[in-house]
Formats: structure tokens, sequence, C-alpha cells
């Protein structure tokens, strides 16, 4: 297993956990849903999101 871990645990620790799953081949709506999954508080922001599906498509 991978620790990732921001100030809060709520944004960046959540994207960049979402951008490895992305690299991985989940899609941006799978990869959120999964880390949902155990990490129900998580808040990314609209950006943090937006990113995530830029990244998905290069």
């Amino acid at each position: 297993g991978v620790y990732v871990h921001c100030g809060a645990g709520v944004g960046r620790a959540a994207t960049m956990a979402a951008a490895y799953m992305v690299s991985t081949g989940l899609t941006p709506d799978r990869a959120w849903a999964h880390i949902r999954e155990v990490r129900p508080f998580i808040r990314p922001t609209p950006v943090q999101v937006a990113q995530i599906e830029r990244f998905a498509q290069t």
C-alpha cells in the first residue's frame, strides 16, 4: 500500500491519489469514486477535478 497525505488530507492528497489511479488506467470518475469509498470526506476543488480530467487525456 501507499500512504499519501497533505495538510488536511481532503484535497491535495486525494488529487495525487486520483492522478496515480488514472495513470494505471482508471477513469477519473472511477478514481474519485474509489477514493471516496475509503475517505468519504474528501473535497477536491473544481480546479483539482479539472486537472485530473486533463491528465486523463494525456
